[in-house]
Protein backbone atom coordinates (compact mmCIF):
# COMPACT_ATOMS: atom_id res chain seq x y z
CA UNK A 1 0.00 0.00 0.00
CA UNK A 2 1.36 3.42 -0.98
CA UNK A 3 0.07 6.77 0.22
CA UNK A 4 0.95 10.34 -0.58
CA UNK A 5 3.45 11.96 1.81
CA UNK A 6 0.88 14.55 2.90
CA UNK A 7 -1.27 11.73 4.31
CA UNK A 8 1.69 10.08 6.04
CA UNK A 9 2.96 13.22 7.80
CA UNK A 10 1.93 13.33 11.44
CA UNK A 11 2.14 16.41 13.64
CA UNK A 12 3.57 15.81 17.10
CA UNK A 13 0.73 16.96 19.39
CA UNK A 14 3.02 18.37 22.10
CA UNK A 15 4.94 20.48 19.56
CA UNK A 16 2.09 21.88 17.43
CA UNK A 17 3.34 23.42 14.20
CA UNK A 18 6.97 22.76 15.06
CA UNK A 19 7.60 19.06 14.59
CA UNK A 20 6.21 16.50 12.17
CA UNK A 21 7.24 12.99 11.31
CA UNK A 22 6.51 10.14 8.95
CA UNK A 23 6.27 6.86 10.81
CA UNK A 24 8.41 3.98 9.63
CA UNK A 25 6.63 1.39 7.47
CA UNK A 26 5.08 -1.42 9.46
CA UNK A 27 6.38 -3.98 6.94
CA UNK A 28 9.80 -5.01 8.21
CA UNK A 29 10.83 -6.09 4.71
CA UNK A 30 9.95 -2.74 3.12
CA UNK A 31 12.86 -0.95 1.47
CA UNK A 32 12.33 2.41 -0.18
CA UNK A 33 13.77 2.62 -3.66
CA UNK A 34 16.64 5.10 -3.70
CA UNK A 35 15.07 7.19 -6.49
CA UNK A 36 11.76 7.46 -4.63
CA UNK A 37 13.53 8.40 -1.41
CA UNK A 38 15.42 11.15 -3.23
CA UNK A 39 12.16 12.52 -4.65
CA UNK A 40 10.49 12.40 -1.23
CA UNK A 41 13.37 14.20 0.50
CA UNK A 42 13.60 16.82 -2.25
CA UNK A 43 9.86 17.50 -1.93
CA UNK A 44 9.93 17.64 1.88
CA UNK A 45 12.99 19.92 1.79
CA UNK A 46 10.94 22.51 -0.07
CA UNK A 47 8.44 22.57 2.83
CA UNK A 48 10.53 22.00 5.96
CA UNK A 49 13.68 23.69 7.27
CA UNK A 50 15.17 20.32 8.18
CA UNK A 51 14.40 16.76 7.12
CA UNK A 52 15.95 14.27 9.51
CA UNK A 53 16.30 10.64 8.47
CA UNK A 54 16.73 8.22 11.35
CA UNK A 55 18.76 5.41 9.84
CA UNK A 56 19.34 2.02 11.40
CA UNK A 57 22.53 1.68 13.40
CA UNK A 58 25.56 0.54 11.46
CA UNK A 59 26.14 0.16 7.77
CA UNK A 60 23.92 -1.48 5.18
CA UNK A 61 21.30 -0.65 2.56
CA UNK A 62 19.25 1.60 4.87
CA UNK A 63 22.38 3.59 5.75
CA UNK A 64 23.47 3.78 2.10
CA UNK A 65 20.03 5.07 1.02
CA UNK A 66 19.90 7.67 3.80
CA UNK A 67 23.49 8.79 3.15
CA UNK A 68 22.82 9.13 -0.58
CA UNK A 69 20.15 11.79 0.00
CA UNK A 70 21.83 13.63 2.88
CA UNK A 71 23.70 16.91 2.70
CA UNK A 72 24.73 16.74 6.38
CA UNK A 73 24.74 14.02 9.02
CA UNK A 74 24.49 13.69 12.78
CA UNK A 75 26.26 10.57 13.97
CA UNK A 76 24.84 9.51 17.32
CA UNK A 77 26.86 7.36 19.72
CA UNK A 78 26.92 6.50 23.38
CA UNK A 79 30.09 6.00 25.44
CA UNK A 80 29.91 2.24 24.84
CA UNK A 81 33.04 1.11 22.93
CA UNK A 82 30.99 -0.87 20.39
CA UNK A 83 28.84 2.14 19.44
CA UNK A 84 31.92 4.36 19.30
CA UNK A 85 33.61 2.00 16.82
CA UNK A 86 30.35 1.83 14.85
CA UNK A 87 30.24 5.65 14.75
CA UNK A 88 33.80 5.64 13.42
CA UNK A 89 32.78 3.29 10.57
CA UNK A 90 29.72 5.39 9.79
CA UNK A 91 31.82 8.56 9.69
CA UNK A 92 34.32 6.90 7.38
CA UNK A 93 31.51 5.97 4.96
CA UNK A 94 29.77 9.35 4.77
CA UNK A 95 30.38 11.63 1.82
CA UNK A 96 28.73 14.64 3.50
CA UNK A 97 29.85 16.72 6.50
CA UNK A 98 29.10 14.98 9.80
CA UNK A 99 28.87 16.04 13.42
CA UNK A 100 28.99 13.81 16.49
CA UNK A 101 26.36 13.63 19.24
CA UNK A 102 27.17 11.63 22.36
CA UNK A 103 23.88 10.41 23.84
CA UNK A 104 23.03 9.02 27.29
CA UNK A 105 26.24 10.46 28.70
CA UNK A 106 27.45 10.41 32.29
CA UNK A 107 31.08 11.11 33.27
CA UNK A 108 31.21 7.85 35.28
CA UNK A 109 30.76 5.93 32.00
CA UNK A 110 34.16 7.11 30.74
CA UNK A 111 36.68 4.35 31.41
CA UNK A 112 38.90 1.85 29.66
CA UNK A 113 39.87 2.92 26.14
CA UNK A 114 37.69 6.04 26.30
CA UNK A 115 38.53 8.06 29.41
CA UNK A 116 37.51 11.46 28.03
CA UNK A 117 35.12 12.94 25.49
CA UNK A 118 38.22 13.87 23.48
CA UNK A 119 39.09 10.15 23.24
CA UNK A 120 35.68 9.53 21.64
CA UNK A 121 36.14 12.43 19.22
CA UNK A 122 39.63 11.19 18.30
CA UNK A 123 38.39 7.65 17.65
CA UNK A 124 35.42 8.68 15.49
CA UNK A 125 37.27 11.53 13.74
CA UNK A 126 33.98 13.47 13.80
CA UNK A 127 33.59 17.00 15.17
CA UNK A 128 31.47 17.11 18.33
CA UNK A 129 28.24 19.13 18.19
CA UNK A 130 26.48 17.97 21.34
CA UNK A 131 26.41 15.78 24.43
CA UNK A 132 23.06 14.65 25.79
CA UNK A 133 23.25 13.44 29.41
CA UNK A 134 21.43 10.53 30.99
CA UNK A 135 18.22 12.04 32.35
CA UNK A 136 15.51 10.06 34.13
CA UNK A 137 12.95 12.57 32.90
CA UNK A 138 13.41 11.22 29.35
CA UNK A 139 11.91 7.84 30.24
CA UNK A 140 9.05 9.48 32.14
CA UNK A 141 8.36 11.75 29.19
CA UNK A 142 8.33 8.86 26.71
CA UNK A 143 5.98 6.82 28.92
CA UNK A 144 3.58 9.72 29.46
CA UNK A 145 3.68 11.03 25.88
CA UNK A 146 4.44 14.51 27.19
CA UNK A 147 7.26 16.90 26.28
CA UNK A 148 10.30 16.94 28.48
CA UNK A 149 9.90 19.42 31.34
CA UNK A 150 11.63 22.74 30.77
CA UNK A 151 14.07 22.04 33.62
CA UNK A 152 15.16 18.68 32.18
CA UNK A 153 18.93 18.58 31.69
CA UNK A 154 18.50 16.55 28.50
CA UNK A 155 15.99 19.09 27.14
CA UNK A 156 18.41 21.96 27.80
CA UNK A 157 21.23 20.13 26.02
CA UNK A 158 18.93 19.14 23.11
CA UNK A 159 17.86 22.78 22.81
CA UNK A 160 21.51 23.84 22.65
CA UNK A 161 22.15 21.12 20.05
CA UNK A 162 19.27 22.38 17.90
CA UNK A 163 20.61 25.93 18.10
CA UNK A 164 24.08 24.71 17.05
CA UNK A 165 22.54 22.84 14.09
CA UNK A 166 20.84 26.12 13.18
CA UNK A 167 24.25 27.85 13.08
CA UNK A 168 24.37 29.55 16.49
CA UNK A 169 27.66 29.44 18.36
CA UNK A 170 26.59 27.87 21.63
CA UNK A 171 29.39 26.64 23.94
CA UNK A 172 29.17 23.12 25.34
CA UNK A 173 27.86 23.47 28.90
CA UNK A 174 29.85 20.81 30.74
CA UNK A 175 28.42 21.86 34.11
CA UNK A 176 25.12 20.26 33.03
CA UNK A 177 26.85 16.95 32.29
CA UNK A 178 27.77 16.06 35.88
Amino acid sequence: YVCKPAKAIIEVPTEKGHFHFIAAPNDRYFRAESGNLKLLIRGLSSIYDYVIIDSAAGLGKAFDDAAAVSDRALVITTVDPITIRDAEKVGDNLSCPARLVINKFHPSFLKGEFKTIDDIIDKTKIQLIGVIPVDGMVVSSICSGESLPRNSIARLQISDLARRIDGERIPLNTRRLK
